[in-house]
């Protein structure tokens, strides 16, 4: 198990993405190598499927029952509360439902932005204090924040569902929430 994170964690410091995907080819291995190690891997290859798989494996792999049941709790207290905010959001119902699910479904491209940063522009914490603080705004904040706009984004190019500027600040926070 160590040693084949060790020779992935090598295989990495002297830029030999190929040598990986080598490696995941094995299952055994594949179990043991990390999402990291995976992600650079495909990503660095342009195996942008196998990529999105391990990125969507990632997510599927940490989530528990309680986990799971405490986020819709709170994903169903908000939404709850920003559809009574505007009381003709109603009318709209399968609209504000298809924003929610394309925020959940964009959340998955901060994955990619942000190996992007790390793997072309070399960006990642450093533990230098005003680096990494430079990079939770932009290479964490900036990136977190466009994902969240881009369903909002969508909805304004290809509906007319948006009138008042309420409108924009509810479905907003929904696609924020997804």
């Amino acid at each position: 198990y160590l040693a084949y994170q060790g020779l992935a964690d090598y295989y990495i410091q002297n830029s030999r993405p190929q040598e990986i995907v080598s490696l995941l080819q094995n299952k055994t291995v594949y179990k043991y190598l990390s999402n990291t190690h995976k992600r650079y891997a495909y990503f660095k290859t342009n195996q942008y499927i196998k990529y999105s798989i391990v990125v969507f494996e990632r997510f599927f792999n940490v989530v528990d029952i309680y986990g799971l049941l405490g986020a819709l709790l709170i994903l169903t207290i908000w939404f709850i509360y920003l559809v009574k905010i505007h009381k003709y959001i109603i009318k709209q119902l399968t609209t504000v439902i298809f924003v929610l699910i394309l925020g959940m479904f964009f959340a998955f491209l901060t994955s990619l932005f942000t190996d992007f940063n790390r793997y072309i522009f070399d960006f990642y914490r450093t533990h230098n204090f005003f680096h990494d603080f430079y990079y939770c705004v932009v290479g964490i904040g900036l990136i977190e924040e466009f994902v969240k706009i881009i369903p909002l984004i969508l909805v304004i190019a290809f509906t007319n569902k948006l009138e008042e500027p309420i409108d924009y600040i509810v479905f907003a926070s929904i696609s924020a929430l997804g």
